[in-house]
């Protein structure tokens, strides 16, 4: 579980933000057009993190609802 440990120190430890990592991490993430996972890479290593495991993991709840659709509507996010 390697790869919740280091989205976990980038998303939500205080005093461990480590900009290559926020860097890393936003220019490589990749979310599936089906919302079943997502791919991203930390510290030189790629991830996938399906979001069954990761709704296991943090007790997360799924909704219909996306943030896309609450933000843009029904508009298709740009290709």
């Amino acid at each position: 579980m390697q790869y919740f440990t280091y989205l976990l120190g980038l998303l939500a430890l205080p005093g461990t933000y480590i900009e290559e990592w926020v860097h890393e991490f936003f220019t490589s993430v990749w979310v599936a057009l089906d919302h079943s996972y997502i791919h991203y890479a930390l510290a030189g290593t790629d991830f996938r993190v399906t979001a069954q495991r990761a709704r296991e993991t943090w007790g997360l709840t799924a909704y219909d609802t996306k943030i896309h659709e609450l933000c843009y509507g029904n508009f298709e996010p740009p290709r």
